[in-house]
């Protein structure tokens, strides 16, 4: 595949391979589809974010929020209920894994909640 570069583009490249970072155009070119692919997941996401917030605020103009501590009692409920469902090698493993199976277990049976709180260690 042929690509054509302007001669900015070239500039910075050349700037990267001479840094030392990247030994080739290759690696430089690699380097920022990765980054490409990566922002436009971070978009996604970050799209996901925005309509569960649009709709904890719809639920606050509904008077529909959960008392702070109401919902941290439905979730460490959900949460001794997904711990139950792990396998028992995943109960050994380190915490800060499990922490990552555990949240994503969790993302999809919680109903969104309109709710204010501090990060609280669940663990």
């Amino acid at each position: 595949m042929d690509i054509l570069l302007t001669s900015e583009a070239e500039h910075f490249i050349q700037q990267q391979l001479e840094t030392g970072r990247f030994s080739s155009v290759s690696e430089v070119v690699d380097a920022g589809i990765r980054l490409l692919e990566e922002r436009q997941t971070y978009h996604g996401r970050f799209e996901e974010l925005r309509r569960d917030v649009e709709i904890g605020i719809a639920q606050l103009d509904r008077d529909q929020a959960v008392e702070g501590e109401t919902f941290m009692q439905e979730l460490r409920a959900k949460l001794h209920q997904k711990r139950e469902q792990f396998p028992e090698w995943v109960k050994g493993m380190s915490l800060q894994f499990k922490r990552v199976e555990i949240s994503r277990a969790l993302q999809t049976t919680l109903p969104i909640t309109a709710v204010l709180m501090q990060p609280i260690d669940l663990l």
